[in-house]
């Protein structure tokens, strides 16, 4: 699995100890995991937050509400990992009807938009 899914097992999860992981590890968390990026991002974790809210507060307008939280907290993820990487958001109630979204959805997580 690792040959194929993991790039011949070069990514950080499937590569083997040795120089090679030690290079990932330590560019992870200069690059990737260090304060000033993860205070950089910070603006794009509060807006999703606040739009989750927002969605939560829709549905309960006249008292408690029940709503399914492994659906949002997807979306909540999944919008932060995608503005951080490629600048847009593909799920929300603002993207159903965007081709580039549901393209997204489909083929690189595997969720059914």
């Amino acid at each position: 699995m690792g040959k194929h899914v993991g790039y011949n097992s070069t990514n950080m999860l499937s590569a083997a100890s040795g120089d090679h992981w030690r290079n990932l590890r330590r560019i992870a968390t200069i690059e990737i995991l260090s304060s000033q990026r993860l205070n950089a991002f910070l603006c794009i974790r509060k807006d999703e937050i606040q739009r989750l809210m927002s969605r939560l507060s829709r549905g309960s307008l006249h008292g408690f509400a029940e709503g399914e939280m492994r659906s949002l907290l997807t979306d909540l993820v999944s919008n932060n990992i995608l503005i951080m990487v490629v600048g847009k958001r593909y799920y929300g109630d603002e993207t159903e009807n965007n081709e580039k979204a549901t393209y997204v959805k489909k083929t690189c997580v595997g969720v059914d938009g």
